[in-house]
């Protein structure tokens, strides 16, 4: 039979199967093709491919007279405007219409335009598909998602403004070979964190494959195009049984690129659920490993038989494979979908437990660590203590078999300004400080093994440092904006505005989420590389908060700690959030606590550091599954307390500890004098105090204090001839700038939001 013989056969064949009702073509093909195997699995691949992409094989007429529909609503031109956006060049088609790389003239970013086709336009049911895209996608908030920014509609032109993902895609990567085990579970976990928060919103990708994961630069992996993705809900309510799949829902011969990864049910038309993500997850993964697809033919029909009937060939998964990924693998192509692994979020935990199975084996000749081996401890007006384990080339062919401790003190004359910053690695501090009494504060580090601090250059008035999780860069603030400086030289470069940041914490994957604000402010994040921050978490003043500050991100890289600063000692205490879900106000702290907590990665599991009493905590904590296993204990180690301005004054790695043995000098003291400048007395008690103001009399003051611990500001009366002081204003009142009145019987203030003060009065003696 010739090859146009063959063809006629299996159109014939095809178009009777399409014309058989779907519970009678199973017996209509074993009477038509009549034991010819290779005629059936071709008419079977195009009924599959029927199911997804509708009929390709020929067009019916009613679909020719619209055959221009599909074209895009306007082809663009380098330097066409779209609104506030200039159009830089093509990018190509989507699921959805062609793709353009632009430039947002108002932010100053680039972007990708997607462009909504003619089509879709023009028809309603289509254009209402697409807005339910916009609003899927804008749900996906994800540092490994590709994000979308707005939905925009300017002359006529319905466009998406999408993320702008540079770097080559995971299918280029793979075009060159397998990816070395370590790497291969590192970029599964991190898809299978983006598909876990994909599903939970209940959308499912549905063309995951190498072509649609792009390695982006300096913030791990990005998940694109969900243009065929649906909401659960929609499909159970769009005409058909749950699951079907709406002909116009996919690219014409999509088909053909993307079969390799298609799940049994996928490939044989049938509804598909978040089981259909796992399994092409498996496929990846596998190729990742071996270079070579999990299911491959020569032709169309010849990989959807393999998909369909046969297994990967197992032996070609390299020797260091985990056992445990060899498992999830099995369970992820499973062909049973009953079977098969049902949650992403599982897929993760086992690549979390593979991947320390992993280091395990790296670091097999060396030492086992113990956590803070060696101890360091930097003196300074107050001191810096590190305490901990420290390998680096001071232990490198058996372990220690106590803690060391030792002290290292700043140079002469310089004042330590903020709480240190231990690097992932173990091997610097980096800390704020004073060169000398009343300059402006800088960055300095100190490698372990080194002597001397070094300066970074161009970072002064920094404060609140962090590190970069590749331990090669620093966040900080400085001049109202939150910075970024690479440790081995460069200069600094700012990320987003922050007013008064009040700490900040920088995950594997790119996102920074950071404190803004001293007052009245939840949290927010932010690309390392820049852009505008979004709320992270959201503050909840009816119930007395007045800030959220010092987060701190947890190993997944999703979830992060914070303090909650409140009136109440109830809601005063470490939460924990999420950054890949919407931001949202806390629920039930993980503790009560007037200090905030630092994680300390340690051998078998981690621990949470916080402040009580002077002294250091710990507080044993599983990562995993966000819970404290244990009760508190002291570490017998002095801490520097925390103040309104720091943080725990504590950092550490899985190596070293670094802690403040004594308080930072914060706020300021009073003094006073006679007109004549005689008679100068200086207050010994530091307080953080704004607004002095001297009564008509001139025998009393008053001024606003902060609570070091609540942040609550209040108004102060200090009787100058007996030496007393009392709270001039009521408990749980925030109040500010007070003015006596005349006759020095009460006192004037602000109160309310910063936003939207109230002026109110009180009397003087705090009896009102």
């Amino acid at each position: 039979m010739t090859a146009i013989r063959d063809w006629e056969r299996v159109r014939a064949v095809f178009h009777g199967a399409l014309d058989t009702p779907a519970d009678g073509r199973r017996a209509f093909l074993d009477a038509a093709c009549a034991g010819d195997d290779r005629t059936r699995r071709e008419v079977e691949s195009l009924l599959a491919a029927e199911a997804q992409a509708g009929a390709f094989l020929e067009t019916p007429a009613h679909r020719l007279e619209m055959a221009d529909s599909t074209a895009p609503a306007a082809v663009l031109s380098p330097g066409d405007r779209i609104g506030d956006f200039e159009v830089v060049g093509a990018l190509g088609s989507g699921g959805m219409g062609e793709v353009y790389r632009a430039r947002d003239v108002r932010l100053r970013r680039e972007v990708a335009l997607k462009l909504l086709p003619r089509a879709f336009a023009s028809d309603p049911q289509r254009l209402t598909r697409f807005e339910r895209e916009s609003r899927m996608l804008a749900a996906l908030n994800h540092p490994h998602i590709a994000a979308i920014h707005s939905i925009e509609q300017v002359d006529g032109m319905h466009v998406l403004v999408l993320e702008l993902v540079e770097g080559p895609t995971l299918a280029d990567r793979l075009a060159s070979g397998a990816l070395p085990v370590a790497e291969a579970l590192q970029v599964a976990r991190e898809l299978a964190a983006a598909l876990a928060a994909a599903h939970e919103r209940g959308i499912i990708h549905r063309d995951l494959k190498p072509a649609n994961i792009k390695a982006a630069s300096g913030s791990g992996l990005k998940l694109l195009d969900f243009g065929l993705a649906k909401e659960r809900a929609w499909l159970e309510t769009a005409g058909g049984a749950p699951g079907d799949v709406a002909p116009d829902a996919t690219i014409d011969g999509l088909i053909l690129g993307t079969c390799a990864y298609m799940s049994p049910e996928q490939a044989r038309g049938r509804p598909v659920d978040r089981r259909t993500d796992i399994w092409a997850f498996g496929c990846v993964l596998f190729e990742m490993l071996t270079g070579t697809r999990a299911f491959a033919g020569e032709t169309l029909s010849d990989t959807i038989v393999a998909v369909l009937e046969r297994e990967p060939d197992w032996t070609m998964l390299p020797p260091a494979t985990p056992e445990p990924i060899v498992r999830l693998l099995r369970r992820c192509l499973e062909k049973d979908a009953q079977r098969r692994l049902h949650d992403a979020a599982d897929a993760r935990i086992e690549i979390d437990d593979a991947q320390q199975g992993v280091l395990g084996e790296e670091k097999r000749a060396a030492p086992r660590r113990r956590p803070w081996r060696a101890a360091l401890v930097l003196a300074f007006a107050a001191s810096l203590v590190a305490s901990g384990y420290w390998l680096g080339s001071i232990v490198t062919t058996k372990p220690a078999s106590r803690v060391t401790r030792f002290t290292w003190s700043l140079p002469a004359g310089m004042v330590l300004d903020a709480a240190p910053a231990v690097s992932p690695d173990g091997r610097f501090i980096a800390f704020t400080a004073r060169p000398t009494a009343g300059a402006a504060p800088r960055l300095f580090l100190k490698a372990l093994h080194e002597p001397d601090v070094r300066a970074v250059v161009g970072t002064e008035g920094a404060k609140h440092p962090f590190w970069s999780p590749d331990s090669r860069a620093l966040g900080y603030f400085a001049s109202r904006k939150l910075m970024k400086v690479a440790v081995d030289g460069g200069a600094p470069v700012p990320i987003c505005n922050a007013q008064d940041g009040r700490g900040g914490t920088w995950s594997a994957g790119g996102m920074i989420v950071f404190g803004p604000d001293v007052y009245r402010a939840g949290l927010s994040r932010v690309a390392a590389s820049g852009g505008t921050p979004e709320p992270a978490t959201l503050l909840d003043e009816t119930r007395g908060e007045n800030s959220h500050r010092w987060p701190v991100f947890l190993p997944d890289g999703i979830h992060f700690l914070y303090f909650v600063r409140a009136l109440s000692s109830e809601r005063r205490g470490v939460y924990v959030a999420r950054i890949d879900r919407a931001a949202a106000m806390p629920d039930t702290p993980l503790f009560q606590s007037d200090s905030d907590a630092v994680y300390a990665p340690l051998d078998r599991g981690g621990a949470l550091l916080s402040v009580a009493d002077g002294q250091l905590h710990l507080r044993p904590f599983d990562a995993r599954r966000l819970r404290l296993t244990g009760d508190p204990r002291t570490m017998e180690l002095p801490a520097g307390g925390n103040t309104p301005y720091h943080a725990v004054m504590a950092s550490a790695s899985a190596d070293v500890l670094a802690h403040v043995a004594t308080p930072i000098a914060f706020g300021q003291r009073l003094a006073s004098s006679g007109r004549d400048g005689e008679g100068l007395a200086v207050d010994n008690e530091r307080d953080t105090q704004n607004w002095v103001r001297v009564s008509p009399d001139g025998r009393r003051l008053a001024w606003q204090r902060l609570d070091p611990v609540r942040g609550n500001p209040s108004l102060w009366v200090e009787d100058l001839t007996r030496g007393t002081r009392l709270r001039a204003t009521p408990d749980g009142v925030l109040a500010a700038m007070p003015v006596w009145s005349p006759d020095g019987s009460r006192l004037a203030y602000a109160t309310g939001s910063l936003l939207h003060p109230v002026v109110t009065t009180s009397p003087a003696d705090g009896t009102g």
